[in-house]
């Protein structure tokens, strides 16, 4: 027979699988773009078209800058974007709410987040 111990251990960790899932496939998103940006910079290279690897490189470059700030910072169509994540993260603790995890759990799970 399991006690509130275990119980709490279980609920932690199948909570702590879900968010690593979560983070795990907006990884995976951002890395695919990246690696098709990469081979494309490849196959110019190989073209000796350096030039437009270095243009494909410098705009990659000056989006990423643009978003290196404070979220309050960021334009409305990029925090839409993080938003869409956040609301995954949001269906992931009503998930766990619809299945009855304590209230307790998901607090120590927050509170381990931040």
């Amino acid at each position: 027979m399991e006690n509130k111990e275990d119980t709490k251990k279980e609920n932690v960790g199948t909570l702590q699988e879900l968010l690593a899932e979560l983070e795990h496939e907006q990884w995976q998103q951002w890395s695919r773009t990246l690696a098709t940006e990469l081979v494309l910079i490849d196959e110019f290279i190989r073209a000796g078209q350096v030039d437009s690897a270095r243009e494909l490189i410098e705009r990659r470059l000056t989006c990423w800058r643009q978003n290196w700030r404070p979220y309050s910072e960021l334009s409305e169509e990029t925090k839409d974007h993080d938003r869409k994540w956040a609301d995954r993260v949001i269906g992931i603790f009503k998930q766990c709410l619809v299945e009855r995890v304590p209230r307790s759990i998901m607090i120590h799970v927050w509170r381990r987040l931040l």
